[in-house]
């Protein structure tokens, strides 16, 4: 060994952290604004309070977020319904800036009111805003729109090394999120914009980061990390992001899922322990600010640059975190304006309305709402050409329960209801659209959401009936049908569209007005600008025809719906049901707080079975003989 390398030093090494928030959704203090209870375990406040202490402890360090975070509460919902945004930041924007963020990226939800508030929402952010697949459709528009955002970012840090000398480090951020956001906020974006698909907008984003000299590049992925090998068109191809050469870390996020962790879906190359996707470090803050992502990368300088020597991932959860005094002071006043507001009454009702349920058969939170929405197009529809077909309307139970959302299920009581309970029970801010559908598109739709059960074989006793992995959102419920799931046999489509019984259907004795619907019947669907811009892989969308498209809200029809005369009587007799199979039962999980109302579903014929502190789970029996013996109680509409 010569003397020259006796003396040489090891080369520096730096420690850097990235933190970061996905999917805040507007929830600024951790408040249940439907139960009014306080909710511990999330919001930005807490959030706050997490960040300041995580950055306190890091010598280097910088605070990202993942999109999806100006919409899904009353409160920011309300801050655009009110045209609050053209006074002053939003609060959380406000908040972002008072942390000191260093980029953001977008999610498809900063869409949900259209370019203008968004572009003048941006305008009060004191930090890059971050989206390299989104872009103007026209050049005067790509002017307009790279003026509020950036497809790529580079930071330019003095990091401390281990050894306190400073280097310059160049940190490369760049944002993507799922292109078909304008296919499900057309009614809101129009064709002003056009978006690439996400892989190959994150290949052009890294080599454009690299070729301006980026030592560290961190993908903010708006999307979910499911293994999925696709040419980048689809929507949750985080997996497929941490695969590319050159990339050092990844926020994913737009699921709601907390990873890693080891609930989260086992894939090929992902690893729930250590956070690795393909290598790379990744993580996922859930939503609603219940977790801060943290990945501390070790950097070691080379010749051309640095290095990623190791690595460590964390979601954090802020369960048991005090609010940032500074957060939680400027969503304050937002807040109490909110609480003015949702209380406000809008109509009255006689029974009960709930989701603990809905999973089950019909119930009023989905049918009211698909009602609703039946009504509007009916009226909108005048003399256009569609004006005689029959008009059915659908919805689906986005509060219903399943990991990670155990206790959100829409809960309104009888009497006088407020603006709080149509955000209940409509809890996206979605327009009204409309599209004609054949018999064969229908009976389709209904199968698409029949692949949320389990396969259930004539003889399975207590065999778990809910798919965990299919979301509800995605599960839609058509009024004004009668037909039977026949859970016996496969599921047609997987959650994601795929097609996984080619031959099979699990929808069967499907009739309008007591006829059976032939293939070629034509009907018009009343849903909504997610649904019609092909939201949730629907295989019937692609060939659909669009009989309307408005800018009108749901909530807004639901409201004006509730407050005419309704017969009640009618709504509460469901529409679907189960097949009976015989000696045959399944599980079903719902909230604790649902054995006030078994009462309301006697034909079910559920009982309890096991009670936790958020999970009830009650017993299905899908016997024969207790299905008709049920029918008889409650005259039953027969398919």
């Amino acid at each position: 060994m010569t003397t020259n390398q006796l003396n040489a030093k090891p080369a520096p090494e730096i420690d850097l952290r990235i933190l970061a928030t996905s999917d805040l959704h507007g929830d600024l203090l951790g408040v249940d604004y439907f139960s009014r209870d306080p909710a511990p375990a999330s919001g930005f406040a807490r959030c706050a309070g997490l960040i300041r202490s995580e950055r306190a402890s890091a010598t280097n360090s910088i605070l990202v977020d993942n999109g999806d975070f100006l919409q899904g509460t009353p409160l920011s919902d309300f801050f655009y319904e009110t045209q609050a945004f053209r006074d002053g930041p939003h609060p959380l924007i406000a908040g972002m800036n008072a942390l000191g963020y260093d980029a953001v990226g977008l999610g498809n939800h900063e869409f949900t009111f259209g370019l203008e508030p968004l572009f003048e929402t941006l305008r009060h952010a004191h930090f890059p805003v971050l989206c390299a697949n989104i872009q103007g459709a026209t050049q005067s528009m790509d002017a307009v729109w790279r003026g509020r955002v950036q497809p790529v970012h580079i930071l330019d840090r003095a990091l401390m090394d281990t050894d306190g000398t400073s280097h310059c480090v160049k940190i490369g951020l760049f944002a993507v999120l799922p292109p078909a956001v304008l296919n499900w906020e057309a009614t809101r974006v129009g064709t002003r914009l056009t978006a690439q698909p996400i892989l190959k907008a994150a290949r052009e984003a890294v080599a454009t980061l690299r070729d301006r000299g980026a030592d560290v590049i961190v993908a903010l992925a708006h999307s979910g990390l499911v293994a999925t090998g696709s040419d980048g068109h689809g929507e949750n191809v985080g997996a497929d992001i941490a695969a590319l050469e050159g990339i050092d870390a990844v926020i994913a996020g737009h699921t709601h899922e907390v990873f890693p962790s080891p609930d989260h879906p086992p894939h090929t190359g992902i690893d729930t322990g250590t956070g690795l996707v393909h290598g790379v470090p990744a993580v996922m803050a859930g939503a609603g600010g219940s977790h801060l992502g943290r990945i501390d990368l070790r950097l070691t300088r080379k010749t051309d640059g640095w290095d990623v020597a190791s690595v460590r991932v964390q979601a954090l959860s802020v369960a048991g975190q005090a609010e940032d005094p500074e957060a939680a002071a400027l969503a304050a006043p937002f807040h109490r304006r909110t609480l003015d507001r949702i209380d406000q009454p809008v109509a009255s009702l006689p029974r009960p309305v709930h989701s603990y349920f809905a999973l089950l058969t019909e119930d009023l939170s989905t049918r009211l709402v698909a009602e609703a929405k039946a009504a509007f197009v009916r009226d909108q529809l005048g003399e256009t050409e569609f004006a005689g077909l029959p008009v059915l309307g659908s919805a689906a139970p986005f509060k219903s329960g399943g990991p990670g959302r155990r206790s959100q299920f829409t809960d309104v009581a009888p009497g006088t209801i407020t603006q709080r309970d149509i955000v209940d029970m409509q809890h996206y801010p979605n327009d009204i659209a409309a599209l004609v559908l054949t018999g064969h598109q229908l009976h389709e739709w209904l199968d698409m959401g029949a692949g949320q059960y389990a396969q259930v074989l004539p003889g399975d006793r207590d065999k778990a009936l809910i798919l965990p992995q299919f979301p509800s959102y995605n599960r839609d419920l058509v009024s004004g049908v009668t037909f039977e799931i026949d859970l016996a046999a496969p599921p047609r489509f997987s959650g994601s569209g795929e097609v996984l019984s080619p031959r099979g259907t699990r929808i069967v004795n499907l009739c309008y007005q007591g006829r059976p619907i032939a293939p070629t019947d034509r009907f018009v669907i009343a849903t909504n600008n997610y649904r019609a811009g092909g939201g949730g892989h629907f295989p019937s969308i692609a060939d659909a025809p669009l009989a309307l498209a408005t800018d009108v809200p749901v909530r807004n029809a639901l409201a004006t719906y509730l407050e005419g005369p309704r017969d009640f009587c009618d709504l509460a007799r469901p529409g679907w049901r189960f097949a009976h199979l015989p000696q045959t039962s399944v599980l079903f999980e719902t909230h604790p707080r649902a054995m006030a109302h078994l009462r309301d579903v006697p034909w079910l014929n559920l009982s309890p079975v096991a009670e936790t502190a958020d999970v009830l789970t009650l017993r299905l029996s899908l016997d024969a003989d207790s299905r008709l013996a049920s029918r008889a109680n409650h005259d039953y509409i027969d398919a």
